[in-house]
């Protein structure tokens, strides 16, 4: 991960720590330097994932605006967040029932919303929120993602 900036020393949360893509981001600003706080649904896989002590691992459920709010409770001063989580439903629109739209809406809209709301406080003045993967801006639609698009276009 060549940024052009460095991470050494600086604290970064990073939302979705025991998926593929926030993996490999907890793992990349590991290896700059940066002091990595995993969040994440599971605290097992993350700690499975991320074996380091120095990595530190804190449950948070975007679909729970209160474990949103317990979740970020104990964080600092941040430089970065990164949200690489998402969900989607794989079937025709028609198909999808309420738990599945509700569902893409908390966890790809309403919980980034919610958890932005909640770590602006603790932001550094020059710190940045990312929100990275899957169809993030909404402008490419394939069969059977249109409530994924939509919900990611919507951030």
């Amino acid at each position: 991960m060549n940024t052009g900036r460095s991470f050494a020393g600086r604290q970064v949360a990073v939302v979705g720590a025991a998926g593929g893509l926030g993996g490999a981001v907890v793992e990349a600003l590991r290896r700059e330097g940066a002091q990595v706080l995993a969040l994440g649904l599971s605290t097992e896989k993350m700690r499975a994932r991320h074996p380091d002590p120095t990595i530190a691992v804190q449950r948070i459920d975007l679909k729970q605006p209160l474990s949103i709010g317990e979740g970020v409770k104990l964080l600092a001063e941040l430089d970065a967040v990164v949200v690489a989580t998402g969900v989607d439903v794989r079937k025709p629109l028609a198909r999808h029932d309420d738990a599945d739209i509700d569902r893409q809406l908390s966890v790809n809209l309403r919980g980034p919303m919610f958890l932005t709301r909640e770590l602006l406080p603790k932001m550094k003045p020059a710190g940045v929120i990312a929100f990275l993967g899957g169809f993030g801006d909404g402008r490419m639609a394939l069969p059977y993602y249109s409530a994924d698009v939509a919900s990611r276009a919507g951030l």
